[in-house]
């Protein structure tokens, strides 16, 4: 009697261990999926390619404010002004050159001007020219000398009609800002002929001359250097703007002897834009012609 009342206290006793383990057992795994769930709340889920599902929210370090593109609404360029090194009190002349740049030729009268430093021009170049030879338009900047337009193609604006000249211009702008990065300073009509549409539609200085050298005529380099020499003793170029083409073997060639001549006269070799601002105290607006009638010569104001 006793043996089976131990063996019935034995058996509730292992009945009772059991379900005491399970109990256990329960409460461990459910504090290890609460430690789990837990620890997921630190990571945000993402998705392949590293971003975040919706409603969650990504640690300090990696948060970021958006970046503004600032570059998307700044408005073009236009060239700075630059203070130059001019004596207002010494002759100071204008070379232009029209209807470049060519290879073989615009880049020699650089090479002359490199030799003089200090030495400036204006060379009034075809946009669709610049575009071939874009190297040679960014030296020429480089060197101190200064870019303007003389119409995309060399078409004759007062043929054309107000929308035409506005394209071509537009056309040309853009060709300034694809090589150079900034808008045209000043512009050359061809032929030196323009009309009201013209002045309205140009928007930029229009620079005509106040001597024609007529080296478009021949190609006698010793016919432009006495040229030169005539027109200019006793400074009488001092303060004009000189029409020449850098089409013409000849016209480089007299290059070679005319700028140094010029500096030994006592000439300041600059641009037009400079002969404006230092030698007419005068900054040129836009669709304003500007020649003959403007730069009349200083050499008798300088006198007085």
């Amino acid at each position: 009697m006793r043996s089976k009342v131990w063996i019935a206290v034995v058996a509730v006793l292992l009945v009772l261990s059991m379900v005491g383990g399970g109990i256990a057992a329960s409460v461990n795994r459910k504090n290890r999926e609460a430690e789990t769930t837990t620890k997921g709340e630190e990571t945000p889920e993402k998705k392949p390619g590293g971003k975040e599902e919706p409603g969650t929210k990504a640690s300090d370090e990696t948060t970021t404010e958006p970046v503004t593109d600032e570059s998307t609404t700044e408005e073009p360029e236009t060239k700075e002004t630059e203070t130059k090194n001019i004596d207002k009190s010494k002759p100071m002349v204008a070379l232009t050159f029209d209807d470049g740049p060519y290879e073989g030729k615009t880049d020699v009268i650089l090479d002359i001007l490199e030799e003089h430093p200090g030495a400036a021009v204006t060379f009034f170049e075809l946009g669709d020219r610049m575009l071939k030879y874009p190297d040679i338009i960014r030296r020429e900047e480089e060197l101190g000398s200064e870019v303007g337009a003389h119409s995309y193609g060399h078409r004759r604006l007062t043929e054309l009609t107000a929308d035409q000249i506005a394209e071509d211009f537009k056309k040309q702008q853009k060709v300034f800002q694809e090589i150079l990065g900034h808008d045209m300073t000043v512009y050359r009509p061809p032929y030196g002929k323009m009309n009201a549409d013209v002045h309205a539609q140009i928007k930029a200085p229009l620079i005509i001359w106040t001597v024609d050298t007529k080296d478009w005529s021949h190609d006698n380099a010793q016919k432009l250097i006495e040229t030169f020499k005539k027109e200019g003793a006793n400074g009488m170029l001092d303060g004009k703007v000189v029409l020449m083409h850098s089409t013409k073997d000849s016209t480089v060639e007299a290059m070679k002897t005319v700028v140094p001549w010029l500096i030994d006269e006592g000439y300041q070799l600059v641009t037009v834009t400079d002969l404006a601002r230092y030698g007419y105290d005068t900054e040129m607006k836009a669709g304003k012609d500007y020649g003959y009638k403007f730069f009349t010569g200083l050499g008798a104001a300088k006198q007085e």
